[in-house]
């Protein structure tokens, strides 16, 4: 009885390994080198329009399909455009015998990519776009199609140490260089959406502007509807962290994005915004921005919203000190809302102040045209200033007034208390004010353009102490209040970088008419 089992095990072993061996064989010759190179090589070329390499081809029955060493050209076909060491493919073996392709791994190590923007401001790229969009407007007749079926379903796609790098040969656009490792799983079947849902590793991003860099790094995670933000940017010594989510980002995406800093160099910022080198300005020889860069988004960004929380505990701006800034953003149908803005001012050049400032801003990032001129044409809102010291250090309309009443003391005033209402609408500011100190107190009201063209009205109120610089003739012209300060009534025209200072003849009749 033994010796029985003994031989149909014995008899089993060899057609296990007959088996086996007859699949080997099968794969080996289905799915070689040759033939896999045959089947894809020339779909890639078709496709991109670009020569393609691939290295060794090796098919083990139970490992898979392992590619070393993939790359696509660029469009001289001189150097490499794509490149991608090794690329591994688990499939199922059942399907096989059926010639169908049931993938349930990809590994891809190394790929790297280079893109580049020329000096005609096309990309490196734009011809394999140019190509598909050709090929989807050619009309072919139906055919069955030569070479491997694909049904795929893959559940697993890791990729490790993945590099990418973007030039910009018309010195515009920031160079850019990523690298990253992603995991994912993905669910595609024929005729199914596919699911995503894994995890970028984003190890290093490095924008270059000018002289200076931004570098991040954190993780990105993505789900079947909503990919998670997690993420930390360098700027010189300032860190700024971003976090949010976007939902629904295959349909019309609502992103929720948060940035929070404990110190901040606005200056250093708002010039690399601009293109430029740092706090010094913009680089010599190259253009801040081009039109072609300003140029808000087209196509479906009406369907993109997006909203979030902007907090710093401390930032520098020219010589003022922001401390405590929090705003609340939106984003919807072309429209960005900011509201509210709050922080604390202090420091100054010109005039040295210290309070709190609120404010909330709504502006058009309308498609077709300049953000900065959409901004300016459409910029909408209001704000408060509360001040509990402003020593004005020097200013042209301070000196433009001191130089018009003959009081000196006025071209560098100092107040206690000072408070300012505005109101943006139609590409100027209306403003309403009160300032007041011990010698001195002024209520202009009135606009400042975008232009810098300034019409308000102001009575200057100057205690006795300060009216004694006024001539006999102008003690006599101006009235007096109840406390027996002189009220000088002022008209301030021209532009802010050259004031006008006069009388409000029409307040100077109805105060002597008055009187």
């Amino acid at each position: 009885m033994k010796k029985k089992l003994l031989y149909a095990g014995g008899i089993i072993a060899t057609l296990i390994v007959v088996v086996i061996v007859g699949l080997t064989i099968f794969v080996k010759s289905y799915l070689g080198s040759d033939r896999l190179k045959a089947i894809i090589i020339p779909k890639i070329e078709e496709f991109t329009g670009r020569k393609t390499n691939i290295g060794n081809i090796d098919v083990s029955l139970f490992k898979g399909i392992d590619v070393e060493g993939i790359s696509l050209m660029d469009r001289e076909g001189k150097g490499e455009f794509l490149n991608v060491r090794e690329f591994v493919l688990n499939y199922s073996l059942l399907p096989l015998l059926h010639k169908q392709l049931v993938i349930r791994k990809i590994k891809v190590v190394s790929p790297s990519v280079a893109l580049v923007r020329g000096k005609d401001g096309t990309y490196n790229f734009s011809d394999i776009l140019e190509k598909e969009k050709a090929g989807k407007k050619e009309t072919k007749p139906a055919a069955e199609e030569e070479g491997l079926p694909f049904s795929v379903i893959t559940d697993k796609i890791a990729v490790q140490d993945a590099r990418m790098t973007f030039s910009d040969e018309q010195g515009v656009i920031p160079s850019i260089s990523l690298a990253s490792d992603i995991d994912l799983k993905v669910i595609a079947e024929k005729g199914v959406s596919p699911e995503i849902s894994g995890k970028v590793d984003v190890k290093a991003l490095t924008m270059k502007v000018g002289d200076n860099e931004i570098k991040s790094a954190g993780t990105v995670g993505i789900g079947k509807d909503t990919i998670d933000l997690d993420l930390s940017s360098t700027v010189g010594k300032d860190t700024i962290k971003l976090s949010g989510n976007v939902k629904d980002y295959r349909n019309a995406p609502v992103v929720r994005l948060d940035a929070s800093a404990k110190e901040l160099d606005l200056d250093r910022l708002l010039a690399m915004a601009s293109g430029g080198k740092g706090p010094a300005g913009p680089q010599k020889g190259k253009r801040a921005a081009s039109g072609q860069a300003l140029k808000a988004r087209e196509g479906k960004s009406a369907d993109v919203s997006a909203s979030g929380e902007i907090r710093i505990a401390s930032a520098r701006y020219k010589d003022y000190l922001l401390k405590d800034f929090a705003a609340r953003y939106s984003y919807a149908k072309e429209i960005v809302t900011i509201n509210p803005v709050r922080m604390g001012i202090s420091g100054g050049s010109d005039a040295q102040v210290a309070g709190n400032l609120k404010a909330d801003l709504r502006f058009s990032l309308a498609s077709g045209g300049s953000a900065a001129e959409s901004i300016k044409r459409s910029l909408a809102g209001g704000a408060s200033v509360d001040l509990n010291r402003c020593e004005v250090k020097k200013t042209k309309i301070t000196d433009a007034i001191a130089l018009f009443t003959g009081i000196r003391e006025i071209a560098a005033p100092r107040f206690d208390k000072v408070n300012f209402l505005f109101t943006i609408g139609n590409q100027k500011v209306d403003l309403k004010g009160l300032m007041s100190s011990a010698l001195l107190t002024c209520d202009p009201t009135g606009t400042v353009d975008f232009e810098k063209r300034i019409n308000v009205m102001a009575d200057l109120k100057v205690a006795p102490s300060l009216a004694g610089g006024l001539t006999p003739t102008a003690l006599a012209t101006y009235i007096k209040d109840e406390k027996g300060w002189t009220v000088i009534p002022l008209k301030i025209t021209g532009t802010t970088d050259k004031p006008s200072v006069g009388l409000n003849e029409t307040k100077v009749i109805k105060g002597v008419e008055k009187g």
